[in-house]
């Protein structure tokens, strides 16, 4: 095994581990690993030191006054979150899109990092970071000249994430950068605007694809219609019908240069599966291109 993969299959310090009580492995929590630091639940405490170093899959006591006589209400597991929990399970500010609802909504917006310039994407609602991941996931491989030599500018392709609530894009900003030691964090630039317009206005870039998650999403589909490049894909997530009626609306009656391509239902839970319009829908997916 080489170093480096050595090194990749063991917890170092700023790792993102999860844990879960051999006893209730429903009962999981998520631990940003840190040297000399220490978690205490119900369960017992447990010390960061007694993780780092370690591999990505143990299992450690914890340390409690007194122990029990069921062996494993004396133990966790300690693995590597996915994607799903650490969604799940991470710090929020405002309520998250699921990993499998923001991995459908990254898939309808059919996003094409290459080409022979530099490619821009628009995240309107950084929120809690959960769609910055999911976009960042089909951009990430466009970007991999410029990791090599450390050169932002050799980027392939950027997402543009916008929010006009500093707090909510503070916490999803630090969301990203903690996933697996901010994987994703050189494929997003962070920025506060008070609506996409406004952003689009300031930095004059012409976007390749757009993703809205923010209340009345249908006021700016006109300047992001001006900005998007031909075959450009624009998403909505809307939890009201009402918001999609009104995107169509606007499309008709001023003359947007954008298609309505289809509106699909994320049924309640925790998402994964999608079905077409229907008018008793919960949450929507509204796609529109040039």
């Amino acid at each position: 095994m080489r170093p480096t993969s050595l090194l990749r299959s063991l917890f170092r310090e700023g790792d993102v581990a999860i844990c879960r009580p051999l006893r209730n492995l429903d009962h999981a929590f998520l631990v940003p690993l840190k040297e000399d630091k220490s978690v205490t639940t119900h369960n017992g405490s447990l010390s960061h030191n007694d993780i780092i170093g370690k591999p990505k899959r143990i299992y450690l006591p914890f340390t409690k006054s007194r122990s029990s006589k069921n062996p494993a209400a004396d133990k966790f597991v300690v693995t590597e979150p996915t994607l799903d929990e650490y969604v799940s399970l991470c710090r929020r500010r405002a309520q998250p899109i699921y990993a499998m609802d923001a991995a459908v909504v990254a898939q309808m917006g059919d996003i094409d990092p290459f080409g022979d310039e530099q490619r821009h994407f628009l995240e309107a609602g950084t929120g809690n970071g959960s769609l910055t991941l999911a976009i960042c996931h089909h951009l990430h491989a466009a970007n991999a000249l410029a990791r090599h030599f450390k050169d932002p500018s050799l980027r392939g392709a950027i997402l543009h994430s916008v929010d006009r609530n500093r707090t909510h894009q503070e916490m999803g900003q630090h969301n990203v950068e903690m996933y697996k030691r901010g994987r994703f964090s050189g494929d997003v630039e962070f920025s506060i605007a008070e609506s996409p317009s406004a952003y689009l206005e300031k930095s004059g870039i012409t976007l390749h694809g757009a993703f809205l998650d923010l209340p009345d999403p249908q006021l700016y589909l006109g300047d992001l219609a001006k900005a998007l490049a031909l075959e450009g894909t624009i998403v909505v997530f809307c939890p009201s019908i009402t918001q999609l009626l009104k995107c169509k609306q606007t499309l008709a009656e001023e003359r947007i240069d954008l298609m309505m391509v289809r509106a699909v239902e994320l049924p309640p839970g925790n998402g994964g599966a999608t079905r077409e319009w229907d008018l008793q829908a919960k949450e929507w997916i509204f796609a529109a291109r040039r």
